[in-house]
């Protein structure tokens, strides 16, 4: 009652005054040459044009930073059939229960490997869910070309008599969207319209937010109208060059089938594997070794130094200044490359020995030094 009166009160004032009562909140926004008087709701409209603008300019900026790149070293398998998810669960590395739909997964692609029977590397892989409907079970596996006949039988080989179709598909390619820059990278990739054939699948690479987007589209689509705002990379070696850098390795050279071990290639760093998952082919010596808590190599990316005219080779050894034998080199693209390497061994600058076919036939390689780094995505802990 008291709050009445005194506005009666001063609005009684006001027509004595010949002033008019402001009886709602305004705001005075300035521009170049003018200042205009706005009500709450008209701000709110100016500050949401506002808003869209400079998420525009921001969408214009981080593609201004990525680059992609066809990937003409993966090829794809399909899988199709009610048992495809039960069958892949029971022979790759990492848990197809993420992909579900129907439990409102958030992410239709995962990284993984397939091992043999000892717990040694097939082949790294990428899967992606691109089933339709929750009750389709379709699935495309994007592993190494070098590797993909391979991988066609031994999967042929353990179907038995379940109800999925297998088959490689050369309909489809795969296209990398990656920053470059090389640390973590959480925004969102901008997909254009057009006319042509929807892509696959768009998913952010399941290893590593650095890595940027893998696209699956038909292989006679061209990628530009999908990507308006992404420029091609400048080299065919720019993916490659990429996830060297970054210490991530790819393929039979990096991961040497029957030799190499699923958590000495950062299997568990770079999310490609599920220790809650149950048994997969391989699995005792992978739980085992990773409860036990003891690996001691893992792949490491290698910065080069090289004044010779020498390459390089995959199994070239790595020797640390106290003369042990620290690593044994797999890859490497101009100064960027990657190595196994004993992880507290492997400090300071290395130098590179080369081995014969005898075991007495080692020659050093004169004029390069190699160095080992750690890289940001490991745990601290490590």
């Amino acid at each position: 009652m008291l709050l009445g009166k005194h506005l009666r009160m001063a609005s009684t004032l006001c027509k004595h005054l010949s002033l008019t009562p402001v009886l709602t909140r305004q705001y005075t926004l300035s521009n170049v040459n003018t200042r205009l008087l706005v009500s709450g709701s008209q701000r709110s409209a100016l500050c949401h044009k506002r808003t869209l603008a400079e998420q525009s300019k921001k969408q214009t900026d981080v593609s201004a930073g990525l680059r992609y790149q066809q990937l003409g070293h993966r090829g794809l398998i399909r899988f199709a059939g009610p048992d495809s998810t039960q069958f892949l669960q029971g022979l790759i590395t990492n848990d197809m229960n993420c992909l579900q739909r129907e439990l409102d997964c958030h992410k239709m692609a995962l990284y993984a490997f397939l091992l043999n029977v000892k717990g040694r590397v097939v082949c790294d892989m990428f899967v992606y869910n691109i089933s339709k409907a929750p009750d389709t079970h379709i699935y495309l596996l994007e592993v190494d070309t070098e590797l993909v006949d391979e991988v066609h039988t031994t999967m042929k080989k353990y179907r038995l008599r379940k109800k999925v179709d297998i088959a490689v598909t050369d309909e489809l390619k795969v296209v990398a969207v990656f920053p470059v820059e090389d640390g973590p990278f959480d925004a969102e990739l901008t997909i254009g319209s057009t006319d042509g054939a929807p892509l696959v699948a768009v998913e952010k690479d399941p290893r590593l937010t650095a890595m940027g987007y893998r696209l699956v589209l038909p292989a006679f689509d061209d990628v530009t109208p999908h990507l308006p705002d992404v420029k091609e990379a400048d080299t065919p070696t720019a993916y490659h060059v990429k996830r060297l850098r970054l210490g991530i390795g790819e393929g039979p050279t990096d991961h040497p089938p029957g030799k190499a071990l699923p958590l000495e290639c950062n299997a568990a760093y770079l999310h490609g594997v599920s220790f809650d998952k149950g048994c997969y082919i391989g699995q005792e010596l992978t739980a085992r070794t990773h409860h036990t808590g003891m690996i001691r190599k893992r792949i490491m990316p290698l910065l080069i130094d090289s004044q010779s005219s020498v390459d390089l080779q995959a199994e070239d050894v790595l020797v640390n200044s106290d003369g042990k034998e620290c690593g044994i080199f797999r890859s490497a693209m101009g100064q960027n490359g990657l190595g196994l390497m004993r992880v507290d061994e492997a400090k300071g600058p290395l130098t590179v020995r080369r081995k014969g076919t005898e075991k007495s036939d080692v020659k050093m390689i004169d004029g390069v030094t190699v160095t080992a780094q750690q890289p940001f995505w490991w745990p601290s802990s490590t």
